[in-house]
Order: C-alpha cells, then structure tokens, then sequence
C-alpha cells in the first residue's frame, strides 16, 4: 500500500454534540435507503471537493463496501448511492466512472459490535479473514468504504489484507462520521445505531415509510427478537419480505446459530403456508 488516506463527511469530538442527526443514523442503520441517498450525497459532493478533484483526471478508482459475507451491511447501501452521486460529478468532470468491488468475508456474528469496547471489537474480528479480487485493481485508487469510524479496527484489517495480499495501491478510506475524540467510550456507536430503533414497531416503520434495503443488522434484530414480538412481527408482512429475508439468513448461515433456530424455523412455516 503506497498513500493511505482517511476521510469523513464529519468528525465526531464530543459526546454531547453528534453533527448529523442520530435519529436518521439509527434509521440508515436499520435498512432506510431515504437516509442512505442523503448521507451518501453529503460524502460524495465533500470527498470529491476535497480529496477526489486534485487527482490526475485519469485516475481510475475501485470503490468497495464494507465487508461481508452473503447479507450486505448497511454500508452497501451507502455506497451504492455514494457511487451514483460520485460518478455524476465524474462523468461532468470528463473522467472514467468507479468500478466496484467487494471485500469477502468468511465470518458472521451474532454479538452487536457497536456495543464494544476497542479491545473486544478486535478481539472479535481479529481471526476473521478478508480479501479482495487483485486481477481488478491494476494500478487503480481502491476506495474502502464503512458508515464509521470509532476504534479502526475494521481498517486495520483491511490494512493487514492488503499487506497479506501484497497490494502496492494507494488507498482510501472513507467513512460517513469518525470518532476524533479518543477518550469518548466506543459504545457511544450502540447509541447512535439505537436512536430510533427500539422495537420490532420501530423497523416496521421503516420497512413501511423509509424504502427499505435488508442489511446483516435488521435480519440479525429481528432473528434475535422475543418470539412472541417475533412471530406478531413477521405475521404482519409480506411473502415477498418473508421469502427475501429467510434465504437471506440461510445463505449468511444463520440457521447454523442456535439463537435464532425458533423465529427462523417461524419464517420457513411462514412461507410453506403461503405457497399452498
């Protein structure tokens, strides 16, 4: 890796003042893509501004979403509207338009990251592998994309992939907000991702109101919930949601994790009822 930059649409310094409202981050969070199009928009329009318009005009760029196995994360949805708005400002600019890529994982978890500690989160992920197509990255810029920052860890592993894969490009990494204030507790992102979602009501709402997009958080939420509240909740919602969402969680192996076995089994009864 050659330059290594860090870029986000806004710092966070003080627990007490947030600058972007949490209420809409807990909503993009839970899967509300008008929430992910008006974040996205804000990093576009600043990275380009910025960081992106004084490169060379030929600068071809790979932009990845955070990783994942089978499931997106809510970052996907942030990146794919960041791509959009980011090309606009390319293609006016005369220059070539980003491609993707993905960051493969071979881990998924139950526990909730934003509720620990710097120590914990590396922990966690410490064992869990990354890695990248390198027949796609030539001498491109590669863009790593997650919608925070607070311990780095996850860009610290994605240093390490790109150590252990040998890979000479230079690299960004953006985030939506990052936490700028070391002393500030990292579990202040349980917060942030918990301002508006507090029941099964609460997604909902957004699966109703907010254009929904399925992200490893929501179906993990759901699947974790009370059954009773569980079952109430998926009995209230469409096939086409019921059958998305059950080999979503199947394909990300949650199936294999013994927490959610009685509200998944729920779902598949769910759908065998509704293809008869």
């Amino acid at each position: 890796m050659k330059n290594h930059v860090t870029f986000a649409a806004f710092d966070i310094s003080s627990a007490d003042v947030i600058p972007f409202d949490p209420v809409d981050y807990s909503k993009f969070k839970f899967g509300s893509k008008i929430v992910a199009r008006k974040f996205a928009r804000k990093l576009a329009i600043d990275y380009w501004e910025i960081v992106l318009s004084h490169f060379p005009s030929d600068q071809k760029i790979v932009v990845y979403p955070s990783p994942y196995n089978f499931i997106p994360t809510a970052t996907s949805a942030l990146t794919d509207y960041f791509i959009r708005y980011l090309n606009d400002h390319l293609i006016d600019a005369g220059r070539p338009v980003v491609e993707t890529g993905k960051v493969n994982r071979n881990t998924t978890y139950r526990e909730d990251y934003g509720a620990m500690s710097a120590e914990q989160r590396m922990n966690m992920i410490g064992n869990d592998k990354f890695y990248i197509d390198c027949g796609q990255i030539d001498d491109k810029l590669l863009v790593f994309m997650d919608d925070i920052k607070i311990t780095g860890s996850h860009e610290r592993m994605i240093e390490r992939m790109l150590t252990a894969q040998n890979v000479p490009n230079d690299c960004h990494f953006l985030y939506f907000a990052q936490l700028t204030n070391n002393s500030i507790d990292p579990t202040i992102e349980n917060y942030l991702n918990f301002a508006y979602v507090n029941s099964l009501l609460d997604i909902n709402r957004i699966i109703r109101d907010d254009d929904f997009a399925y992200n490893t958080r929501t179906i993990k939420y759901i699947l974790n919930s009370d059954h009773v509240q569980c079952s109430s909740f998926l009995d209230y919602q469409s096939f086409r949601f019921l059958d998305t969402m059950y080999h979503l969680a199947i394909g990300n192996n949650y199936h294999q994790i013994p927490e959610y076995e009685q509200n998944l089994l729920y779902l598949k009864s769910l759908i065998k009822k509704w293809s008869h």
